[in-house]
């Protein structure tokens, strides 16, 4: 006995056939760019202050020569870092790659169109349109751990989040070898990825297959074979990156020094990520919206055997991320925290909404007989409803558009639901829900509203930025122009873009968090220093520090670290550092500890205001 076959059948469509709605339906192509293009236009915000110099690096090894961060920690993300290298070397890096990065989230949408095409989903149209909806207004699709689907520039993880999609599309589409190489491209530029891949599409192909399995002798081949197929190209990727990956697992360090990193890593510096107890609220929407996905599914789907790969994929979703969060909250396995299986909950999101939407519209279609099952339906939809509100009244504004968008578009698709199935039948005088009532251009208004409600315009720094990052530019400009290329800054340590906007090396910042323990222990000490702190808990003790920065501190890390200028707050200040001041505006002022440009700042009067950036 064999698995059912996983191969597809010969593609004898016509290029028109093949392109199908994009082609036939030009407003929705327009309306999916323009959705695109919401995500953002930017450059130097995120964590690209932390993954773009390796790449710079790579085209110009005088980049940041001085730097101890770049130059002494492992950076693991070598295809992205090659990519980097590739669009610097042409000259227009930071236009370069928001254009790669709208790309990318273009053939991310189309991918997501392709899995509910292929998953057969019922109002498939419709469906999309409220995931872009939501997507737009909740910022690439944020949840759980601080994890999202798009962002505003060219990260790491963007194009295997595009990967990832693609590889959805093409397990439904039976094409297993496909999703074996588009998880092992993906593995290439994020190593986090490549080990989630294979464990998410290992587990989803055993649940699909799992009743057949009861039989494994006559099944195991099979399996197998089929599993290979998935699995095993990504294996390869990880026997090539395991070199790298090998010295930060083997790395010499005392039991304390250790223990100090792992409460660095967890506690201190991306709790927001590692640590769940920090962030169970967000647990409540991501649960409530994985319920709408399961109870949804029979509605929203044509065919019994898609309805089992939407279970499947569902079920893996929920697996991996609620058994990670149990290992690291009822207990805490530090391995599972790092393995980070939290990436996965907005592509759990994402699927949950597509079918969540297209299973309630299409019951809208359906008979109006109330069966018991269909009431639990509801009331199991109430439930999950309340869950989602819970999350969002937490977080914004209960009328805001971030705060009401998902309670709004749930509610009101199940009251349709009540209304279709429990008020339509028993008063004949309510109006029918008419199928030929298109809600498409409804939505499409709505998804245009919600671009323009979201617009936020630090997320298009190349196009308009807001006055703190116009502030932040004049003062790069100013060092990229009056200062030597291997001078050493001492810096806010809240300023996670500087060593890429103004191309210079710095003491130490919150962002460019190091590999490795002892790298970890160092950048800790660097911030106790540059702070005056000891011990700091939290990253808000290490930013107020730096602001009551004193001369006698500044000159003490001037000798210990070499630094040649030192950039403050406005608010900072003294009377003492008067004579050192080369640039002042309105949030910042740059000061010449070398005294090696005597041109002082005409602009900075004796007594400065009370401004500090947000």
């Amino acid at each position: 006995m064999e698995l059912p076959p996983t191969t597809r059948p010969r593609n004898t469509l016509s290029f028109r056939q093949r392109v199908g709605v994009w082609y036939t339906h030009w407003p929705l192509l327009l309306i999916v760019l323009l959705a695109a293009l919401s995500q953002g236009f930017s450059f130097a915000d995120s964590n690209q202050g932390t993954y773009l110099p390796p790449g710079i690096r790579l085209v110009d090894p005088e980049y940041l020569l001085n730097d101890r961060w770049l130059n002494s920690v492992f950076h693991y993300h070598l295809a992205f870092s090659v990519l980097v290298a590739a669009i610097h070397s042409v000259g227009f890096l930071a236009e370069g790659l928001a254009i790669a990065n709208t790309l990318s989230v273009l053939v991310a949408f189309w991918a997501m169109y392709e899995f509910g095409k292929h998953a057969q989903i019922r109002r498939l149209i419709p469906a999309f349109l409220v995931l872009l909806i939501l997507i737009t207004v909740k910022g690439g699709l944020q949840t759980a751990a601080t994890t999202f689907l798009f962002s505003s520039s060219m990260q790491a993880s963007s194009l295997p989040t595009m990967g990832l999609i693609l590889a959805c599309a093409f397990f439904v589409q039976n094409r297993l070898m496909a999703v074996g190489y588009c998880l092992a491209i993906t593995g290439l530029f994020h190593t986090n990825f490549l080990l989630l891949g294979m464990a998410f599409f290992g587990l989803t192909y055993t649940l699909l297959h799992g009743k057949q399995l009861l039989e494994w002798r006559k099944c195991f081949p099979s399996f197998f074979k089929d599993q290979c197929q998935i699995i095993l190209p990504s294996l390869l990727v990880f026997i090539l990156l395991l070199p790298g990956i090998m010295p930060l697992l083997s790395e010499e360090i005392t039991p304390e020094n250790a223990e100090l990193a792992a409460w660095l890593f967890r506690d201190f510096a991306v709790p927001e990520h590692y640590k769940p107890s920090s962030y169970l609220i967000d647990f409540y929407a991501l649960a409530g919206w994985q319920t709408l996905g399961l109870i949804w599914t029979r509605f929203a789907c044509v065919s019994s055997s898609k309805r089992s790969q939407l279970y499947a994929i569902q079920g893996a979703f929920i697996i991996l991320i609620w058994l990670a969060t149990l290992l690291t909250t009822v207990v805490y396995i530090d391995v599972v925290s790092r393995l980070f299986f939290w990436r996965l909950a907005p592509f759990s999101l994402m699927i949950s909404i597509l079918i969540f939407t297209a299973g309630t519209l299409h019951a809208l279609y359906s008979d109006t007989e109330l069966t018991a099952p269909r009431l639990i339906n509801l009331f199991l939809s109430g439930v999950a409803l309340l869950f989602v509100a819970r999350t969002n009244v937490f977080y914004y504004e209960l009328f805001s558009p971030r705060g009401s968008a998902e309670v709004f578009i749930i509610a009101s698709l199940l009251a349709c639901v009540v209304y279709r199935w429990v008020f339509q039948p028993r008063l004949s005088w309510l109006p029918n829900i008419s199928p030929k009532v298109s809600s498409n251009p409804i939505l499409l208004i709505i998804l245009l509203g919600a671009v323009i409600v979201s617009y936020d315009p630090i997320r298009f720094k190349l196009l308009t930025g807001d006055e703190e990052y116009a502030l932040q530019k004049e003062a790069y400009t100013w060092i990229e122009s009056n200062t030597a290329t291997d001078a050493i800054f001492l810096i806010p340590p809240e300023l996670r873009a500087f060593r890429l906007e103004a191309g210079r090396a710095i003491v130490v910042n919150i962002k460019a968090l190091p590999f490795g323990a002892n790298n970890l222990i160092e950048w800790y000490r660097r911030l106790e220093k540059i702070s005056a702190t000891s011990a700091p808990t939290n990253y808000g003790q290490a930013t107020a520090g730096y602001k009551s920065i004193t001369s006698a501190r500044i000159e003490e890390l001037q000798l210990e670290f070499n630094v040649s200028y030192a950039l403050l707050h406005r608010q900072s200040l003294q009377t003492d550092m008067w004579s050192k001041v080369r640039f002042c505006n309105k949030f910042y002022v740059i000061l010449d500890l070398l005294n090696t440009n005597s041109n002082t700042a005409s602009n900075c009067p004796t007594a400065s205001p009370e401004i500090t950036p947000s």
